[in-house]
């Protein structure tokens, strides 16, 4: 089976370290509202795929945590990252072009739509939205490729996620 993955990054915002201008610049946002934001944006990407019958699951629900795991301070970035799967290789394919296509009309930049490096040559979408400061990675991993484990399925993985932001109850935790 084929294995579309819509991730925007792995980590948040990056490394941090104490020279980086996030320590210093980082935008001040409550971080229910960037949790909502990220929640109504995967939401989104969900109905465009446009995948009746497709298996959707969550990875993890939609989780606040810091920019990275040796930083510790007040800044923090949301993600989520679900899949889709249970349908042939060619639906999932059309949902990837069909994001694509549409996701610029909604005030997304298209950053990469292209084969990844990688031996399978996953397609992988980037987006970033300006406005709602959020990013967006999609990746379809076709099972039946070369690179793939056998019995893997074909799926498309997403991740929304955001930069890293200073978030003002922080003390109230």
């Amino acid at each position: 089976m084929t294995t579309l993955i819509l991730v925007l990054s792995t980590n948040g915002c990056g490394t941090v370290d104490e020279k980086s201008p996030l320590t210093d610049d980082a935008p001040v946002r409550p971080a229910n509202d960037v949790v909502m934001a990220v929640e109504r944006a995967s939401e989104h990407f969900n109905l465009a795929l446009d995948l009746p019958g497709a298996v959707i699951e969550a990875a993890v629900p939609v989780s606040k945590g810091p920019c990275t795991a040796d930083y510790e301070s007040d800044l923090y970035s949301v993600r989520h990252t679900w899949s889709a799967a249970g349908v042939p290789e060619e639906e999932l394919h059309r949902a990837m072009d069909r994001l694509h296509a549409e996701l610029p009309a909604q005030g997304w930049r298209v950053l990469l739509y292209e084969p990844d490096s990688s031996e399978s040559e996953s397609l992988e979408l980037r987006v970033e939205h300006d406005e709602d400061f959020l990013l967006a990675h999609a990746r379809f991993l076709d099972g039946r490729k070369v690179g793939v484990p056998d019995g893997r399925e074909s799926e498309i993985t997403l991740t929304v996620f955001t930069p890293c932001y200073e978030d003002p109850d922080a003390a109230s935790y």
